[in-house]
């Protein structure tokens, strides 16, 4: 269930669902402007009609927009049936079974053992590194299969956005990616959800060549920003065109012109203006690892003094 909604300051509130209580003083909620909460009910909590009760505690609360999502329509998942789940799921979403491997047509003994094979061969052909599914598996428990292959059409979404720009404009296809995607994110599974999962991916994708440092801190800008908009933009609004807006406005960051120089490797960035745009409209700051401060601090850009988002 998602809730878009703010509050004043000192508020909290208790959520029931017929009549039982499911958060008591809930108040990661913004203050400045709606945002949206994920609230994770199962189906057995649901009736055929369904009450549902907020109460604002110690000052005024306001409601945007009320929404269940399904994440899926698989049965109870238990420890039983997990390993079958695991392979089920990665055999539906890749139906050419050659996906898994470039398997010769005429090996039927490999073709034999693919279809016979143990769950535990599955796992590596999941479309989430080890990292993205450890925060899958954090929020979902055994269900973060089915929630795996819907990130993965989000991310072939994201890159799809602005296709054009790859031979002409990579910098800004690459922000404009980035911030999409994590806007879908937040808009699907929450803030926090698109935060954890936006870090967990770059930390999984290590870039060692002279861009990574660069790319890192800019991704963590984009991802920042996208998964703000996403989560603080009605839904009957098109993500698309608040993405381009973002760009539009200078609120997204770049990297371009690597170079090595005699001073070492360098690039031209666009970072300050971005950060202090996102720490005026909404008071927070990406989180940055110690190597990403290093990078900032070498690029003289100052991080604004405010919160870090999550």
């Amino acid at each position: 269930m998602k809730i878009q909604h703010r509050r004043e300051s000192g508020t909290s509130i208790d959520i029931f669902l017929n009549g039982n209580k499911i958060e008591a003083g809930y108040d990661t909620i913004p203050t400045d402007s709606f945002g949206t909460s994920s609230f994770y009910i199962h189906s057995s909590d649901l009736k055929k009609s369904n009450e549902l009760v907020i109460r604002p505690k110690n000052g005024k609360y306001y409601i945007s927009d009320i929404n269940l999502d399904v994440v899926s329509l698989l049965p109870d998942v238990t420890q039983k049936n997990f390993e079958t789940y695991i392979k089920d799921w990665v055999l539906h979403h890749r139906r050419n079974i050659g996906e898994l491997n470039k398997i010769p047509r005429e090996d039927l003994p490999a073709w034999k053992f693919v279809h016979e094979a143990p769950y535990w061969f599955f796992i590596p052909f999941l479309p989430c590194s080890p990292e993205e599914i450890g925060v899958l598996f954090d929020y979902y428990n055994m269900m973060f299969v089915s929630v795996a292959f819907e990130i993965r059409d989000f991310n072939n979404k994201a890159r799809d956005f602005h296709r054009e720009l790859i031979s002409t404009d990579l910098p800004r296809k690459n922000a404009l990616r980035h911030a999409y995607w994590t806007a879908m994110l937040s808009r699907r599974f929450g803030l926090y959800f698109a935060l954890d999962l936006s870090t967990a991916h770059e930390e999984a994708h290590v870039d060692l060549t002279i861009e990574g440092p660069y790319d890192h801190v800019t991704n963590k800008i984009n991802n920042a920003v996208g998964s703000l908009l996403g989560s603080r933009t009605p839904r009957s609004k098109d993500l698309q065109g608040v993405i381009d807006a973002a760009w539009a406005s200078g609120e997204l960051g770049y990297a371009k012109d690597f170079r090595e120089t005699s001073g070492g490797q360098t690039a031209n960035v666009y970072w300050q203006k971005p950060l202090d745009v996102m720490a005026k409209k909404y008071n927070v700051k990406p989180k940055f690892s110690q190597t990403e401060k290093d990078t900032l601090e070498k690029m003289r850009v100052n991080v604004p003094n405010v919160p870090i988002i999550h």
